[in-house]
C-alpha cells in the first residue's frame, strides 16, 4: 500500500509540474533548451456580430432570417459546432408567437433537436416562402 501511495505522490508532483509548465507557456515565460523565449501570436478578436431580430413567422422575412443565422453560425462555429447548439440558436431567435410551434419539440425531447438538417426541413416547411418556386421563375 505504501508503494502505491509513493507512486501516487510522484504522479501528483509530476502533474503539478506539467500544469505549471502550461501556465508558463501560456504567459510567454517558458524558455526552450536554446534559451529562447517562446512567444505566441496574439489571438485576433472575434468579429462582433449582432444577432438577427426575432423571427415572427412572416414568410417574406424567412430567407433573410435564415441567411443571418447561417452567417452567425459560420462566424462563430466554435460556439455553434453541434446540431443541438445550432437548433438552439434558431429557437432562441423565434418570437413568442412563433416559438409556440416549436415548444412541443422541447417538451417532448424531439429527435429534431439533435438533427439540424431534419429540424431545418421542418422549419422551412412551416415558415419558408410558400411561393418560393413561383418567385424563382421571376426574372429580375
Amino acid at each position: 500500500m505504501e508503494e502505491i501511495l509513493v507512486v501516487l505522490k510522484n504522479l501528483e508532483q509530476e502533474n503539478q509540474a506539467l500544469c505549471e509548465s502550461i501556465v508558463h507557456l501560456q504567459t510567454n515565460q517558458a524558455s526552450t533548451s536554446l534559451g529562447c523565449i517562446l512567444t505566441t501570436k496574439p489571438q485576433p478578436k472575434e468579429p462582433w456580430i449582432s444577432l438577427p431580430n426575432k423571427f415572427d413567422g412572416t414568410h417574406s422575412k424567412f430567407q433573410g432570417f435564415v441567411n443571418q443565422v447561417y452567417l452567425v453560425i459560420r462566424l462563430h462555429l466554435h460556439w455553434y459546432l453541434t446540431c443541438p447548439t445550432q437548433v438552439g440558436l434558431i429557437n432562441t431567435l423565434l418570437s413568442s408567437t412563433t416559438f409556440v410551434r416549436f415548444a412541443l419539440l422541447l417538451e417532448h425531447q424531439s429527435p429534431l433537436l439533435n438533427d439540424f438538417e431534419m429540424f431545418f426541413k421542418e422549419f422551412n416547411a412551416t415558415f419558408g416562402n410558400l411561393d418560393k418556386e413561383c418567385m424563382s421563375n421571376i426574372k429580375i
